[in-house]
């Protein structure tokens, strides 16, 4: 015996005046409803209509018996198509293994060195962003000195011996020790010397914690650093950005759409990728491999399935 079997839902609505929207409250399908007749009762009269959503079945796929089948005479185009998408996925496995050794020199903190006068007991952390714009690294010795309503502090030079630091779109970190507690802090004078293949840096902001209290403070620059950008000067000083400066417009959707592309769309991540992130480059690659697999056998699940069905018939509604 051949048995058709046909899914379907359907559901009577009437158009509510005053909110402006349909509703079904009052309306339900009646026992004459079938594919062909839609039979509401409702115990109020109003204009009321009615749809069906009718289900697809899928093709019938055996994966296993179509690789056993699978050859180059029958299925040329298939058989060329996966190997290109292998060969393309593990030739960016070994690119993004090779990103993701390089991203996991560039986490963690670097302890500078402190004031030389005095015991340095109390500690700030220092993250320095980077511009994500092309060639907003810098080859020059990065400078900074910490200013509070308790004094300021000595000069200081952001380095690091271990690791590449201030590259473009890079997150640095740093660990200042200082003789005394600044108190709270209102500015931040940066600079560098000018020097290397390519000083000019392009400096986004700069965030600090005082790790004795916990307290951050953001200062926004979002300016070149260099003599041939901007107005020329490689120092500025930078004030404490206030709540509403960090939350205007511009500024949230400037942060919230490099985040969107570098860290939270699969295929764009693959490239931009933060380093801090623990979702690897490597990782991203197979999802967007996986994501790409399960497309294409969707595709194959339904296609060609609408020459199946028929147009059904106009509905006909019973009062």
């Amino acid at each position: 015996l051949n048995y058709t079997v046909e899914i379907y839902s359907t559901q009577c609505l009437y158009f509510n005046e005053e909110i402006e929207d349909f509703r079904s409250d009052g309306c339900q399908p009646g026992p004459l409803t079938n594919t062909s007749l839609s039979h509401c009762r409702c115990d109020h009269l109003t204009a009321f209509g009615s749809g069906f959503q009718f289900f697809i079945a899928p093709n019938k796929l055996n994966i296993l018996k179509a690789f056993q089948t699978l050859n180059f005479k029958e299925n040329p185009v298939v058989l060329i198509a996966l190997s290109v998408v292998v060969g393309i996925y593990l030739l960016t496995v070994i690119w993004a293994r090779r990103k993701d050794r390089q991203d996991s020199k560039k986490v963690g903190a670097t302890i500078i060195r402190g004031d030389q006068n005095g015991f340095n007991d109390h500690f700030y952390q220092i993250i320095v962003l980077t511009g994500s714009r092309s060639q907003a690294s810098t080859s020059a010795r990065v400078f900074l000195t910490l200013i509070g309503e308790g004094g300021k502090s000595g000069p200081h030079e952001l380095e690091d011996n271990n690791r590449t630091i201030f590259r473009e779109g890079g997150v640095d970190t740093f660990i200042l020790p200082t003789s005394r507690h600044l108190g709270s802090l209102y500015a931040v004078h940066v600079w560098h010397d000018n020097t290397g293949p390519c000083p000019s840096w392009f400096l986004d902001k700069i965030i600090l914690q005082d790790l004795s209290d916990g307290k951050k403070y953001s200062f926004l620059c979002q300016r070149w650093l260099a003599v041939e950008e901007g107005d020329g000067r490689v120092d500025c000083l930078l004030s404490s950005a206030t709540d509403k400066q960090i939350s205007t417009l511009s500024q949230v959707f400037s942060s919230q759409t490099s985040k969107a592309f570098n860290d939270g769309h699969l295929w764009c991540s693959v490239v931009g990728r933060p380093a801090y992130s623990p979702f690897t480059r490597v990782q991203r690659v197979s999802c967007c491999l996986s994501l790409l697999l399960c497309t294409m056998v969707t595709n194959i699940m339904f296609f060609g399935r609408e020459a199946d069905f028929s147009k059904p018939p106009p509905v006909d509604i019973l009062g």
